[in-house]
């Protein structure tokens, strides 16, 4: 007891002096060694069950070193009740430490997105600095533009805007900074793209003039040029945004999803790479606000490859365990309804892949698959009625048509929104899209809508009215916009093929095949062929098996498939002109399994496909890289004879072989 009262009568700004333990706890804690702290904090709890520095310490530990926020909370309010009971009343009580508290309090109801309990924390802490102030003549500065992120998550846009300017007003630098992004993020959430777009640019430009922090800054100037389509202006912030320090992940995001849409399969990859390290290097509090998001874009890159059973794997995790959604704008609902439209593509990508193999089996296996096809996937049916759910609130559903605004579903990228268009069908799409065009007239945003248009008349069949939209749109759409160009080349082949006009059909489905062959596969459409075959057993039974595939049919006018090199077949297939557009060489007449053996351990071995399994190896190698990761235009020669395409979607294949395997 005696040494209580002592620690008591030493008792600091800095320190309630509760013994040399409890000062152990607090130099580790000064010196952010979280993941040595944290036991040694537990531990001292357990014995120490009313102690202020060890609640506290244990609180931070949790937060920043685990990213565990309801337990964190748990210990910080614990400290909290210990100081009021015990140490607020002292002449010289460690208010430093409450302060510290106070601010985690409020930090940590932000990351967990309890928005209403944030601005009651940020009230709290402000009182306590006014009462310190009077106190002790001394206090930390108040939060003001931290109140505007919750505010604009409630919606309450007004008074969102007024604490951002009331932060910028108060010349701190963290605070005009904060000022300005959160003017950004209101912006963004009304709709208002220049102005959004204004703000973020502002705030960089702070950053930049102040030499502080610029990683998020960038990124969120990277996100707004994306609602102007200035995508220039998008990779190059994005860039910026990379090269920063800090956290970096948002911007690694933002560039990974322009390469998607600019068809840059290889720039994607390493964009996905440095996406990981940059999660890795993150603090623990920050990876549960954006793990999901990650294995979304890795999900995304995995359905243009054609990787069905990895797209699933990862499309799953990120709803089996879904991101905090605190320091991110969107809401829960947006993001489930976001994901699952994805696993809708997946599922329906995965059907086509399954097809896609059978083609090379035997007629038993064929026929079990036809027959396993006729019913409808109760899969699909679940996820999207999930969709059609999460879009039942209007609003919602009208920013999700209105192209890279973020209050509709905002995973779902331009070049395949014709699925969401499919979820909910033609009806509900058409009414929606009736009154984007109205409310949205954006210079340049017209072209998306006639994309749109064309997603509709598909839907319904009407292959004239997709030719009228499909047409404005690839003709007005944005350079950076290749994979949603190629959609619109393959629906105009789709339609020319429905109204009997077969050498125009080919046409367009060899431009769409330039910019995203992803899309025949995504679209469940065969392309015409014509296919020539040297002598030889393997090499007939390889073009019977492309025949049989549903990407392609035979035709008297079509794409070239030539079948050559008898024993080691090498498989190309060249435009109507003769212009090579990929070529698939053999793999391997071996490969690698695993064998068990009983009593001992499984050991790998080299076994010998046989003839059937080495026709189902070449068919299926064939349909990934014919029909897998599209580099568009961008750096490649497509009329080329070189080989460089073909090389160039090898290394891909190869670098996301790497992914796979990490």
């Amino acid at each position: 007891m005696m040494l209580w009262l002592l620690s008591l009568t030493w008792a600091s700004p800095w320190n309630p002096h509760e013994g040399g333990e409890a000062d152990v706890l607090l130099e580790l804690h000064d010196q952010e060694k979280w993941i040595e702290l944290m036991p040694k904090a537990r531990r001292y709890v357990k014995s120490n069950a009313k102690s202020f520095v060890g609640h506290l310490t244990l609180g931070r530990s949790l937060w920043l070193g685990h990213g565990e926020h309801a337990r964190a909370m748990h210990h910080l309010k614990e400290a909290k009740k210990i100081y009021v009971s015990q140490w607020s009343f002292r002449e010289e009580p460690p208010w430093r430490l409450y302060s510290q508290i106070l601010f985690s309090l409020q930090s940590i109801a932000g990351d967990m997105g309890e928005n209403e309990l944030e601005l009651q924390l940020i009230a709290d802490y402000n009182r306590a600095q006014d009462e310190f102030e009077m106190q002790f003549d001394s206090s930390y500065a108040k939060l003001v533009g931290e109140r505007g992120w919750p505010l604009m998550k409630l919606e309450r846009y007004d008074e969102a805007r007024s604490a951002a300017h009331a932060a910028i007003e108060t010349g701190r630098i963290w605070q005009e900074s904060l000022g300005y992004n959160v003017l950004c993020a209101v912006e963004a959430e009304e709709g208002n793209r220049q102005a959004a777009a204004d703000n973020c640019f502002n705030a960089l430009e702070h950053g930049r003039e102040t030499g502080s922090g610029i990683a998020i800054d960038a990124s969120n100037a990277s996100n707004s040029s994306f609602a102007i389509l200035d995508f220039d202006r998008a990779e190059e912030f994005a860039i910026e945004g990379t090269a920063a320090g800090g956290t970096t992940a948002p911007a690694w995001m933002n560039l990974l999803d322009l390469y998607i849409l600019e068809g840059r399969g290889e720039a994607a990859l390493e964009a996905m790479l440095g996406l990981r390290q940059s999660q890795l290097a993150d603090p623990p509090h920050l990876r549960s606000q954006r793990r999901a998001d990650i294995e979304v874009s890795f999900a995304t890159i995995l359905l243009l490859a054609g990787e069905a059973e990895a797209a699933m794997k990862a499309i799953n995790r990120a709803i089996l365990v879904p991101d905090r959604r605190g320091t991110i704008s969107t809401t829960e609902e947006q993001t489930r309804g976001s994901h699952m439209a994805l696993r809708y593509m997946i599922r329906k990508m995965k059907a086509e892949r399954e097809k896609e193999k059978v083609a090379a089996r035997g007629i038993l296996e064929r026929t079990k698959t036809w027959f396993s096809h006729r019913a409808p996937d109760p899969g699909l049916i679940s996820d999207a009625s999930a969709v059609r759910g999460a879009l039942s609130d209007e609003s919602r559903l009208i920013y999700t048509f209105r192209i890279y605004q973020d209050r509709g579903l905002v995973d779902v990228l331009p070049c395949i929104m014709g699925d969401l268009v499919e979820i909910l069908g033609p009806g509900v799409s058409a009414v929606a899209l009736e009154e984007v065009r109205a409310i949205d007239t954006f210079l340049g945003m017209e072209a998306y809508y006639d994309a749109l248009s064309a997603e509709i008349a598909y839907q319904r069949d009407d292959a004239s009215q997709v030719i009228q939209y499909a047409t404005k749109a690839k003709d007005n759409l944005p350079l950076a916009e290749a994979i949603l160009t190629g959609r619109m080349h393959a629906l105009l082949g789709w339609a020319y093929v429905h109204q009997g006009d077969e050498t125009v059909a080919v046409n367009h489905y060899a431009e769409a095949y330039r910019q995203d062959p992803s899309i025949f596969r995504r679209l469940g459409l065969s392309i015409p062929i014509m296919i020539e075959v040297d002598s030889g057993a393997l090499s007939s039974e390889i073009a019977a098996a492309l025949q049989r595939s549903p990407r392609f049919h035979s035709s008297h006018f079509g794409f070239i498939v030539q079948v050559s090199g008898g024993d080691v077949p090498r498989v190309c297939m060249s435009t109507p002109l003769g212009a090579q557009l990929n070529c698939a060489t053999s793999p391997p007449r071996t490969k690698t399994v695993l064998v068990e053996e009983e009593g001992k351990d499984p050991i790998e071995k080299e076994v010998r496909l046989d003839d059937q399994e080495y026709l189902f190896e070449i068919v299926d190698n064939i349909h990934l890289l014919f029909f897998g990761l599209s580099f568009g235009s961008s750096g490649v020669d497509w009329k080329s004879l070189d080989g460089s395409t073909t090389t160039s979607r090898h290394a891909t294949r190869k670098q996301l072989k790497k992914l796979l395997d990490d």
